[in-house]
């Protein structure tokens, strides 16, 4: 499947005028993708993506989908598609996020089943949460800790922040620091199970704010030992590995986010009668090839941490290079007409801001290049 196809997926058109209009009215209600949930059974199955078939009350109907779950190229299709619409939405929306890939990496049956069995039930929204006050997301470098008691138990304190819907979430995925001697480990946690030591926040930001973003503080809570997630695997699977493979399969989504976010502002521009965009649309076609070769490689099995900080780095970097060509190219009464177009533009570059910035990922990317024969060649 071409991610780039002119209509990749005819099923979401019709969904997509509501998902705009409903995005449109985020900021001001929170809630305003509920109704939409509620009416539309394949918005519903889109934000389950990722949950196990089991624990998966809204399973995806569309071409390609199998009983075995949504293949990744195919999931990467919807996101950039929806994104044209309004990317927004895509991170207000409840169900499977960046913590459903650590539990299924690092969670044994009985961790899987306690954190996936929730969805049976209705929406729930969960958080994976990382970056830190003073310290940023330099996992090496965290404060939070976990610590094992005298009776076998689990003691936590945190203080996180630029965590994705905490403030409404049920469960989520803490990453801490060990004990002297100790690995650092992600924890599964549930902030209304610890009334008095836990408190959450909503940050303010400027773009993309259905992802709610905000912060988490945890005043020495106690869990059960078996919270702390890969205890059945070895070492090395554990912490910081496992965290570099949850990024790796969560880079390409932002990055079909923000070619998605492109694609929507060129289709802008042109209704409103700008010409000349020819090249861009070619740019967009090109890093959309690109993309397809990463969602695809990752279907085979194949791990390509280079390539998925290339094609973020690429991706968020022309989403931003449009977005400057509205303040040229789009009639001044767009601009001023509700405020679509002026909140569009600056969403444009909060991609920039998730999972790594762009120093972080030209750091990545440059391991792509390595001698080969005497020349230098790209693996990607």
């Amino acid at each position: 499947m071409r991610l780039c196809a002119e209509r990749v997926l005819p099923e979401l058109e019709p969904i997509g005028e509501a998902f705009r209009e409903r995005c449109g009215l985020l900021e001001r209600l929170p809630g305003a993708l509920d109704a939409l949930w509620d009416e539309s059974p394949l918005l519903r199955a889109i934000a389950c993506i990722g949950l196990p078939a089991e624990y998966n009350p809204h399973p995806l109907a569309l071409a390609g989908a199998t009983d075995g779950g949504c293949p990744y190229p195919l999931h990467l299709a919807i996101i950039e598609q929806l994104s044209r619409f309004d990317a927004n939405g895509l991170m207000a929306l409840p169900g499977a996020s960046l913590s459903t890939r650590a539990v299924l990496e690092l969670g044994d049956a009985a961790q899987q089943r306690r954190f996936f069995e929730r969805f049976l039930d209705g929406p729930h929204w969960t958080f994976f949460a990382v970056s830190e006050p003073e310290v940023g997301s330099d996992a090496s470098q965290v404060r939070s800790g976990w610590r094992m008691d005298e009776d076998g138990g689990v003691r936590i304190r945190a203080d996180k922040m630029l965590i994705g819907g905490v403030t409404r979430a049920s469960v989520g995925v803490l990453y801490l620091a060990g004990p002297e001697g100790a690995a650092p480990r992600l924890a599964m946690f549930e902030p209304g199970a610890h009334p008095g030591r836990v408190e959450t926040s909503l940050l303010p930001s400027l773009g993309l704010r259905g992802a709610g973003i905000g912060r988490l503080r945890i005043d020495d809570c106690r869990l059960p030992a078996d919270a702390l997630l890969g205890g059945h695997l070895r070492g090395l699977q554990q912490g910081l590995n496992g965290l570099t493979r949850v990024f790796e399969r969560h880079r390409p989504m932002v990055a079909a986010m923000a070619l998605g976010t492109a694609r929507g502002l060129l289709d802008g521009l042109r209704e409103h009668g700008a010409t000349g965009l020819e090249g861009w649309y070619l740019r967009y076609r090109a890093l959309g090839r690109m993309l397809d070769e990463v969602a695809e490689r990752y279907q085979r099995g194949e791990s390509r941490p280079a390539a998925t900080s290339q094609i973020k780095f690429l991706a968020t970097e022309f989403a931003e290079r449009t977005a400057r060509l509205l303040a040229h190219r789009l009639p001044p009464e767009a601009w001023l007409r509700g405020g679509r177009w002026r909140r569009r533009y600056r969403d444009a570059f909060a991609f920039e801001y998730m999972e790594g910035t762009r120093f972080i990922h030209l750091q990545h990317a440059a391991r792509a290049f390595r001698p080969q024969g005497g020349r230098h060649g790209v693996d990607a």
